[in-house]
C-alpha cells in the first residue's frame, strides 16, 4: 500500500510538471496584453485564442492588426483574435518550441553551482520527503536557506536544523563564482551519552558555462564546534540540459582521507518553476562500493519567482 501511494503521488507529480498549462502561465511573458515590435535578439510566441501558437516577431503595429512575421511568412493578425504575445530570448526558441529558463541552476543535487537566485526569487525543497527547506535571495548577491528534518516519532526538540548562508563573488552568463556554508544542530541528540556538537562546513564554488549546459567545482572545509578540518572535500559536477523538460545532473565528492569518490548521477525533470530530481549515489574506488545502480536519491522543488 505505502508503494501504491508512492507511485501514485510520483506520476500526479510530474504530470503537473508537465502540464503545457501550467508551463504557459508561468513562461514569463514580458506583457500578456501589451503587444510591442521586438528586436532581433528576441522572438515572440504568439498564441491565438482558438489555441494554436506560433513563433516569430512583430513588425508592425496597425490600429486593428499586427503584422507578424514567422517561419510560416508574414501574415496579418487582428488582434481580436491574439490571446497572448510571450517575448523570450531567441536562443530559448528551439525547434521543438519554447524553452522557458532552467528553474534550477542555483543547485545540483545537494551542493549549491556558482549561480545566485535574483533578488526577490526563492524556493522551497524538501529532500527526501523528511528534510523540507526554504531559500531566498535578498539581493542579487545575497541568499539564505533554512530547514529541518522531519523524522517520524521524533519531537522537534530532537530533529535536525540547519542554515545555508551564500554569497555571490562574480556573476555573469557564463561564469559564475561564490562562497557560503551550511550550519547545523541536533539538540537533543547524543552519541555514547556526549551531546552532538554543531557542525557544518564553509566552501568557495565555481560554475563554468551557460545555463543550460555547465560544470560546478568547488572546495567544502567541514568543521564541527571549533574544530576544522584542514584538508578540503573536492566537488566536481554539472548539469546538461537535454530537452525542454529533462536535464541530466551529476554530483560527485572526493573527501579528505576516503579512499573512494561519492559519484552520482541521474535525470532533472521540470517545468518553469516545480522539478523532481531523481538520481543514484555511488562509489568509486574503495573496498567496498555501493553498487550498481547505487542508493536512489529523490527531492522536489518549488520556485516562488
Amino acid at each position: 500500500m505505502c508503494g501504491w501511494r508512492f507511485y501514485s503521488c510520483l506520476i500526479t507529480l510530474i504530470l503537473i510538471i508537465f502540464s503545457p498549462e501550467i508551463s504557459v502561465a508561468q513562461a514569463h511573458p514580458t506583457d500578456s496584453l501589451k503587444i510591442a515590435i521586438s528586436d532581433t535578439s528576441h522572438v515572440q510566441i504568439l498564441k491565438l485564442k482558438d489555441g494554436s501558437e506560433v513563433i516569430g516577431r512583430t513588425i508592425e503595429i496597425g490600429e486593428d492588426d499586427i503584422l507578424f512575421q514567422s517561419n510560416l511568412g508574414t501574415n496579418r493578425v487582428r488582434k481580436s483574435d491574439i490571446a497572448q504575445i510571450t517575448t523570450i530570448p531567441r536562443e530559448s526558441a528551439k525547434p521543438g518550441g519554447y524553452w522557458f529558463p532552467n528553474p534550477n541552476v542555483t543547485r545540483l543535487y545537494f551542493a549549491p553551482t556558482g549561480r545566485m537566485l535574483k533578488k526577490g526569487q526563492g524556493y522551497f525543497s524538501d529532500y527526501y520527503l523528511f528534510f523540507p527547506g526554504l531559500t531566498g535571495a535578498f539581493s542579487d548577491r545575497v541568499s539564505v536557506g533554512a530547514g529541518f528534518s522531519l523524522f517520524p516519532g521524533v519531537g522537534l526538540e530532537k530533529q535536525l536544523y540547519y542554515l545555508t548562508p551564500e554569497i555571490g563573488l562574480y556573476q555573469s552568463e557564463r561564469l559564475n563564482f561564490a562562497v557560503g556554508g551550511i550550519y547545523a544542530a541536533a539538540p537533543g541528540w547524543d552519541i555514547d551519552g556526549d551531546d552532538i556538537p554543531t557542525f557544518g562546513a564553509v566552501y568557495g564554488i565555481g560554475s563554468c558555462g551557460p545555463p543550460d549546459a555547465f560544470l560546478t567545482g568547488g572546495l567544502a572545509f567541514a568543521f564541527a564546534e571549533d574544530d576544522f578540518e584542514g584538508r578540503p572535500a573536492v566537488l566536481i559536477g554539472g548539469q546538461g540540459r537535454l530537452s525542454r523538460n529533462i536535464a541530466f545532473v551529476s554530483e560527485n565528492w572526493k573527501f579528505p582521507g576516503a579512499d573512494f569518490v561519492l559519484t552520482s548521477y541521474g535525470l532533472r525533470f521540470f517545468g518553469s518553476r516545480m522539478s523532481f530530481d531523481l538520481g543514484f549515489f555511488n562509489t568509486m574506488g574503495g573496498e567496498d562500493g555501493i553498487g550498481f545502480p547505487g542508493l536512489p536519491w529523490v527531492d522536489f522543488v518549488y520556485n516562488f519567482k
